[in-house]
Order: C-alpha cells, then sequence, then structure tokens
C-alpha cells in the first residue's frame, strides 16, 4: 500500500512538474519579429493569435499595444474580417499609432465594406503622411490602385499599337514561311480588355472577360486579323488553407482574317491549381485543352482541326528590392486530322523583372521550344518528319516616370525568334519592334 501511495504521489509530481514547464513554455513571450515574419509569410491567423497573446503582456506600453493592434488589423483584412479590421486599427490609431500604412490598410478596409468616401479620405491621410518617403508614398498608390481595380465590377482598357515585324506569320505561327517569301512589314492594332466581376463571396469569386486584338499589317494585307477571346473564369480556395486555391477558365476564341473572313474556333477548359507557400513565392499547376476548327481550303495532310492537351509548372518569386523571377516548363500534345500538325513539345523559360530605375521598367523573358512531329511532312513529299527548335527573347520596356505626367504608361517592346528546322520552310529568323500603351482605363 505504502509502495503504491509513493508512485501515485511520484507521478502526480511528474504530471504537474509537466504542466509547469508546459505552462512556462506557453508563457513564453511573442516577438514582434515572429509577428511581422507571420504577416510577411501570409500566415494571417497566426499574426491575430500571436497578437492576441502579445497584447496580454503589453497593457502598459502604449507603443507596443498601437503597432499590436495595427498587425492584428492588418492581417484580419487582409482574412476579409474587415469590420472586425476596422476596429483594431482604430485602437491602434488611439494608441498613438500613425505610420502610413495604418490609413492604408483602413482605407481598403473601408473600400471593401462600400464605403467609398471614406476610404478616399482615409487613403489622402496615408498620402500625407508619406510625402516625405517617395518611394513609400509611390507603393502605397501603387497597392491603392490594385486594390481600387480589385474592387471594381467592371473595368476597361484601350491599347493602341503601332510596330515592325521582319516576317510576320499573322495569327499562325505554324504557317510556312519559305525563305524567298518578303513577309517584312510594318503594323499597327488595338487591344481592347473588359472585365466584369459577375459574383464574389468571402474567396470566391466569377470573372467574365474579354480580351479583343485587331491588327493590319501594311505590306500584307492578307494577314491582318481580329482575335476575339470571351472567358469565365471561376476561383476559390481549397477547403480553409489560405495558402491553396484553384482556378477553372473556360474560353471561346473566334479568330477572322481581314480578307477570307472566319479562320478559326477555338474552345479551351484550363484549371489550375496556385500554391502561395507565402508572400514572395506562388506556384501554378495548370493544363488545358483546346478544341480547335479551322475554315481554310487546304489539303488533308494540312488539317489543322483537332485536339491539343497542354499542362505546365510557373514558379514566380519575389526577390525583393524590385527584382522577380519566373521560371516555367509546359507540354504539350497535339492531335490533327491532318498529319502535318501531329506533334508535342517542350517549352522552358524564364521572365525577369528588375528593379525600376529612373522611372523605366524592364521586363525580360526567354525560353525555348523543342518541337517533334509524328509523321513526314508533306512539303517534304512525305519523306521526312518535321523536327523544330525555336528559341525566342523577348524586352519590355515601360516609361513609368511618364505616367505621373501624361496619365499613362508607354511601353517599347523587342522580341526576337529563331526557327531552327529541317523543312526549309519553317527554318527562319524574325524581329518584331513595337509600341503600345493604354489610353482608355475605366472602372466602376
Amino acid at each position: 500500500m505504502r509502495n503504491t501511495i509513493s508512485i501515485s504521489a511520484a507521478a502526480l509530481i511528474t504530471v504537474l512538474s509537466f504542466l509547469c514547464v508546459a505552462d512556462a513554455w506557453a508563457a513564453d513571450p511573442v516577438t514582434m519579429d515572429e509577428i511581422r515574419t507571420a504577416y510577411r509569410e501570409g500566415r494571417d491567423g497566426d499574426v491575430v493569435v500571436l497578437a492576441d497573446r502579445a497584447l496580454k503582456d503589453a497593457n502598459g506600453d502604449r507603443a507596443l499595444r498601437g503597432e499590436l493592434n495595427f498587425w492584428r488589423g492588418a492581417a484580419l483584412r487582409r482574412l476579409k474580417r474587415h469590420e472586425e479590421a476596422l476596429v483594431a486599427l482604430d485602437v491602434a490609431h488611439d494608441l498613438g499609432f500613425a505610420r502610413p500604412e495604418l490609413q492604408f490598410e483602413r482605407a481598403v478596409a473601408l473600400l471593401k465594406l462600400g464605403k467609398q468616401e471614406e476610404a478616399d479620405r482615409a487613403f489622402q491621410e496615408a498620402e500625407k503622411s508619406a510625402q516625405e518617403d517617395p518611394p513609400k508614398l509611390e507603393d502605397l498608390r501603387r497597392r491603392w490602385r490594385e486594390a481600387r481595380d480589385q474592387d471594381q465590377k467592371f473595368q476597361l482598357r484601350l491599347y493602341p499599337q503601332l510596330g515592325y515585324d521582319t516576317n510576320a506569320v499573322g495569327v499562325s505561327d505554324d504557317a510556312a514561311l519559305a525563305e524567298d517569301v518578303d513577309r517584312e512589314s510594318f503594323y499597327y492594332g488595338l487591344k481592347l480588355s473588359a472585365r466584369y466581376l459577375l459574383f464574389e463571396e468571402k474567396d470566391m469569386s466569377l470573372v467574365l472577360h474579354y480580351q479583343g486584338n485587331l491588327r493590319a499589317y501594311a505590306e500584307d494585307s492578307d494577314l491582318s486579323y481580329s482575335d476575339n477571346v470571351l472567358s469565365a473564369i471561376w476561383n476559390g480556395p481549397i477547403g480553409k488553407l489560405d495558402w491553396l486555391s484553384y482556378e477553372i477558365r473556360g474560353s471561346m476564341v473566334e479568330t477572322y482574317l481581314t480578307e477570307d473572313g472566319h479562320f478559326r474556333t477555338q474552345r479551351v477548359l484550363a484549371p489550375a491549381l496556385i500554391v502561395r507557400p507565402d508572400e514572395a513565392w506562388q506556384i501554378r499547376l495548370w493544363a488545358d485543352w483546346t478544341s480547335a476548327d479551322y475554315y481554310e481550303d487546304v489539303p488533308d495532310a494540312q488539317d489543322r482541326d483537332g485536339g491539343i492537351y497542354r499542362g505546365g509548372l510557373s514558379l514566380t518569386v519575389d526577390l525583393g528590392d524590385g527584382w522577380k523571377i519566373g521560371p516555367y516548363l509546359s507540354y504539350s500534345k497535339y492531335n490533327a486530322e491532318g498529319s502535318d500538325y501531329d506533334h508535342h513539345s517542350w517549352n522552358p523559360g524564364v521572365q525577369v523583372t528588375v528593379p525600376e530605375f529612373a522611372g523605366i521598367l524592364l521586363v525580360a523573358e526567354g525560353g525555348v521550344i523543342f518541337a517533334d512531329y509524328d509523321n513526314p511532312h508533306s512539303l517534304t513529299g512525305f519523306t521526312e518528319a518535321r523536327d523544330d527548335r525555336r528559341v525566342y527573347v523577348r524586352l519590355n520596356v515601360t516609361f513609368k516616370q511618364l505616367e505621373k505626367v501624361i496619365g499613362f504608361a508607354p511601353t517599347i517592346s523587342v522580341a526576337y525568334e529563331n526557327w531552327s528546322s529541317n523543312i526549309s520552310a519553317f527554318d527562319f529568323d524574325r524581329w518584331d519592334f513595337g509600341f503600345s500603351t493604354d489610353i482608355l482605363a475605366l472602372s466602376f
């Protein structure tokens, strides 16, 4: 009996010791660095929990309580708990927290609650507070434009274009371009983008999007075309995971040539999975299926009607200080009615964004397409299968500084392609020099 009591007492002491250690561990003070890191990594739920824990130990420190309420409010705003966010942000303000970001967060929360005038006033306060820090002021203005664009039901943008193409192919990258055919041409055109937010609730949304592209070639009018894409895009989270979401896009594409009329119809279904481990990383795993019908009178072997199956992985990494890198890899399989176009291809590439310098933003992209065709090609008398290697490099130069003066940012683009093929009709170089800008941007 005495041994049993001794053992029970020892067990009780062990349990109590464990509970004391656990309580001491749970009571470890939360540091501000922990909260900032959780916010930066997009762990908004953790930010709220950590801030609540820290507030219990910060009763006598107004400055600390002010900052804790700010981070709590900013995280609640990103969790779409806008009314709770405003309460926390107002408490932070009353405690003396006066950074420009506080009024910016208030402005976005008010905007999402439909209080447009109050939101505008709050953002004006944020601008006043950031006047002595031009980089921060510009960043806040950029984020405010993005927040307003996301909140608008309807958006319309127009982009006039002007350029010179050394080997124009119009809408058909697979068109045979014999070396002795002169396809150099100036071109002009107009891009139109219209977006309508049909449905939005919590983290789910349904968007209707139209994109039109009109292009006319001065020296090759037979290549002039209009391309029209109508899409419905559904976005939503997966469960309660704030780092994992999905996208499903359905599109109808109609293309017309100026001289020949209806050229092509494409129907596209494209699901995607988006992973955001933290704010600096985004991984996109995507696939799409395209059914294509061409309305051209060609020999059977050159019939491009059929299905295209594609999939790929893209990665976007924000390296900080304006640097971004986006490597990608995709695979494509084309099953066409005509034997000339049955093929599969791989496309590795990368896009790099360079920090804005002297009001100029540079975005560069490069990659290669390896395309292997399954059957002997008709241009060789069905004796040799086509084998292509296509290298491309693109550079966009956007004059952001001019946007502050004239209201829009012109972009100059330079693209080079080297098509290397065992069939001479598909072996060529191509340069494309272009200029575009958005002359109209409406949203309401």
